[in-house]
């Protein structure tokens, strides 16, 4: 019977057991030393994931950094938390025939990314560059990083294409003082700062 996952690694043979796999595999990728790994998932289980090898395999630490997206629903900004790389999430574990296992049957797991015969590690200093991009919030909200005077554009809205100048956050959230140039002008506006770009 097929397995209802592709394999995490390598191409085993489908005819022999689970611990005949394991064997074969045992001495060219087993490593008791922890490190991190990434596993692709199908589309919008991430979460799914993680909870599962959280509860089945503590030897499974899971890490699924996370983006604010702000979308545009029924006239108003919605803000959500998305993953940051979807379809991906990193976990920390030894690879043994545990944690291979945990993996690969892990409900919404593909399989562990390498190079087709061993999953490859990520680097500890990428995970760790990651962590601090999250800090404070724990997860990434994406702004502009304006400083006065820095030319805009916006990119949607009734005043889509025109230029301006940055001028000021506003005193609402989320809402930056823009001046824009229209008909030979200069005009003070309030705009959300998502509707605009760097020039």
């Amino acid at each position: 019977m097929a397995s209802r996952t592709p394999e995490v690694v390598g191409s085993l043979h489908r005819e022999l057991s689970i611990p005949e796999q394991h064997r074969q595999v045992s001495l060219s990728i087993w490593n008791e030393t922890p490190s991190w790994y990434v596993i692709h998932t199908k589309p919008h289980v991430e979460e799914r994931v993680t909870t599962h090898l959280s509860l089945r395999c503590p030897a499974i630490e899971s890490f699924l950094p996370k983006i604010e997206i702000v979308r545009r629903h029924a006239r108003r900004r919605v803000a959500r938390l998305e993953p940051m790389f979807p379809s991906y999430l990193f976990v920390w574990m030894p690879l043994t025939a545990a944690t291979w296992t945990a993996v690969r049957w892990a409900p919404g797991s593909r399989r562990l990314l390498g190079d087709g015969e061993r999953p490859i590690a990520v680097p500890d200093g990428l995970v760790d560059a990651i962590r601090e991009r999250l800090e404070p919030l724990g997860f990434v909200r994406v702004g502009l990083n304006l400083d006065a005077g820095a030319r805009v554009r916006v990119k949607s809205g009734p005043f889509a294409g025109l230029e301006g100048i940055f001028e000021r956050p506003a005193s609402r959230q989320d809402r930056v003082r823009v001046l824009l140039e229209m008909l030979g002008t200069v005009a003070p506006l309030e705009i959300e700062v998502f509707q605009l770009e760097k020039v």
